[in-house]
């Protein structure tokens, strides 16, 4: 048998039994999938916690949309974030609504991040979080917690 949580996925007999599961935007989070086998009479049982998240996006731009580098897989935002800007304009932080920003830090300095506003990108709910102010052209390393 293969279940996704209490839900059974699959059941049967013989040697071989698969199942092929799908995630949608409301399946991010923890899941836990079970395989039960029953061999020569003795009960095994095999279980894996899959964590789905969906991506972090930041850069450059008037708009969120202009969001466009993805951050690498992780479970919270925390972490540096590299920015170059060629024009001055706003930085942007898009982070799956299951997460937030606490802090913003740039060198030694606070950077000023405006309140989340919410939004959606392919059927998923995001925060955007905006810097406060239009930014000068560079590079900007930005530390996230």
């Amino acid at each position: 048998m293969i279940k996704k949580g209490s839900e059974v996925l699959k059941n049967g007999r013989g040697t071989t039994l698969s199942h092929t599961d799908s995630l949608t935007p409301t399946s991010a989070g923890n899941t836990t999938y079970t395989a039960e086998f029953t061999i020569g009479g003795l009960l095994k049982t095999v279980s894996k916690n899959i964590v789905a998240v969906y991506p972090i996006y930041y850069g450059g731009g008037e708009d969120y949309t202009n969001a466009r580098n993805q951050a690498s897989v992780r479970t919270s935002p925390a972490g540096t974030y590299n920015i170059s800007l060629s024009t001055s304009t706003y930085i942007w932080f898009v982070v799956p609504s299951t997460m937030s920003i606490t802090r913003a830090i740039f060198g030694n300095l606070t950077f000023p991040l405006e309140n989340a506003t919410n939004v959606t990108i392919n059927g998923v709910p995001y925060k955007a979080y905006r810097s406060s102010t239009p930014q000068a052209v560079g590079t900007y390393s930005i530390q996230i917690s």
